[in-house]
């Protein structure tokens, strides 16, 4: 079943922690206001990296570059719910663009296939 991640709205940087799949990941959330772009990176319960600087685009597969094997198994979206197509501004993330993480068993292809 798909999960929306819990984000926070009006600061330029927090971190939630979220179970994808039976796993607990930590991600670190961060306006870069010289690209005015959100990127996150992603660490595994104990903080240790797995992915870094993912900047949050619209309709694309979020960290799924890479190799290691501690990535979630399905794949991370940043939805635009006025389907304007746009990436989040500053003060989007979780109003306007939200987070929703799709297991393997919902996706269309397996993540290996890609």
């Amino acid at each position: 079943m798909s999960v929306t991640l819990p984000t926070l709205v009006d600061t330029p940087s927090f971190e939630v922690e979220c179970q994808l799949d039976g796993v607990l990941y930590v991600f670190a959330f961060r306006w870069n206001g010289r690209a005015e772009q959100w990127v996150f990176d992603l660490a595994d319960a104990t903080r240790d990296p797995i992915v870094s600087g993912i900047a949050v685009v619209v309709d694309f597969p979020l960290a799924r570059r890479g190799a290691d094997p501690r990535l979630p198994p399905g794949a991370l979206f940043a939805v635009d719910t006025t389907n304007t197509q746009t990436d989040p501004g500053l003060g989007d993330l979780g109003r306007r663009v939200v987070l929703v993480y799709f297991t393997a068993a919902e996706l269309p292809i397996t993540p290996d296939a890609e």
